[in-house]
C-alpha cells in the first residue's frame, strides 16, 4: 500500500514538473467560484469543507494539473478557458454520420451535416446541469 501511494505521488510530481507551467487551473477555479455563489455563509462554508473531504476540489485540481494545464501548455489554450465570443468548430463522424460541433463558453451546437438539424446543448448555472435548449432546422 505504501508503494502504491509513493508511486502515485511520484507520478503526480513528474506530471507537474514535466508540464513546465503553472497553468490557469480553470476547473478548480470554476468549482470555487460556484461555491462562492451560495448566499448563506454557513452553507457556503459547509460546502467548502465538504468539497475538500469528499475530494471534489482534489479531483478537480488533479484534473487541472494532470490534464488541462498540460493541454494548455502544449496546445496553447486551456479547453475550459474560452471567453465570450470565442468558438471552436470541428467535424466528427459518429455512427456513420458527419456532425459539425461548435463549442463556445456557453455550450455546444451539434449540427447534422446531412439534414442541417441542430441541437443546442447549454449549461444552466441556475439548474446546475447540461440541457438541450433548442432544436432547429437551418434555412438556406
Amino acid at each position: 500500500m505504501k508503494k502504491q501511494i509513493r508511486n502515485i505521488i511520484l507520478m503526480f510530481m513528474a506530471a507537474v514538473m514535466l508540464s513546465g507551467c503553472f497553468g490557469s487551473n480553470q476547473m478548480f477555479n470554476r468549482m470555487n467560484k460556484w461555491n462562492g455563489t451560495i448566499n448563506n455563509k454557513y452553507a457556503r462554508s459547509a460546502v467548502h469543507f465538504a468539497f475538500w473531504i469528499i475530494p471534489v476540489y482534489i479531483v478537480s485540481l488533479a484534473g487541472d494539473i494532470l490534464v488541462l494545464n498540460v493541454i494548455e501548455f502544449w496546445g496553447g489554450k486551456n479547453p475550459m478557458a474560452m471567453n465570450d465570443g470565442e468558438s471552436e468548430t470541428e467535424e466528427i463522424e459518429y455512427a456513420g454520420k458527419i456532425y459539425e460541433v461548435t463549442a463556445t463558453n456557453k455550450g455546444f451546437t451539434v449540427k447534422d451535416k446531412e439534414t442541417d438539424e441542430q441541437k443546442v446543448v447549454a449549461y444552466s448555472t441556475s439548474a446546475g446541469s447540461w440541457t438541450i435548449v433548442e432544436l432547429a432546422q437551418e434555412n438556406h
